[in-house]
């Protein structure tokens, strides 16, 4: 409880082991800058190019962000390449609703966010 007078500065939130790099993506129509069309929050960790921890979120789709936990276990144990990278995406929209194009585009955001993190971990 604050008193009166104190102020906040600042708040630390401790890095998730499993998320050592992170990203997020947010596709949206170009009219509109509110709701996602798709949307797609990934965490890694990986050790000499295999992945040993993700966390994989999507919005877009629902109400409310989803947590894709098969994704993220297809992922554990494997190399992050092209193929993985679109398995675990495919699975994160296994039971999605709604238009074919739209579950495409999220599962592109998957695939591109992941991919992305790739490419900065191997840096």
């Amino acid at each position: 409880m604050l008193r009166p007078g104190e102020l906040i500065t600042s708040i630390v939130v401790p890095r998730s082991d499993a998320a050592r790099h992170s990203r997020y993506l947010k596709v949206r129509d170009r009219a509109s800058y509110a709701f996602a069309v798709a949307s797609a929050a990934v965490g890694l960790r990986t050790q000499a190019g295999i992945v040993t921890a993700a966390r994989i979120a999507i919005g877009g789709t629902t109400t409310r962000p989803w947590r894709c936990s098969a994704a993220e276990e297809s992922l554990r144990g494997s190399p992050l390449t092209a193929e993985t990278a679109r398995r675990a995406g495919e699975l994160a929209y296994e039971s999605a609703r709604g238009p074919a194009t739209r579950i495409e585009v999220g599962i592109r955001t998957v695939v591109q966010a992941l991919l992305s993190l790739g490419e900065e971990s191997a840096s």
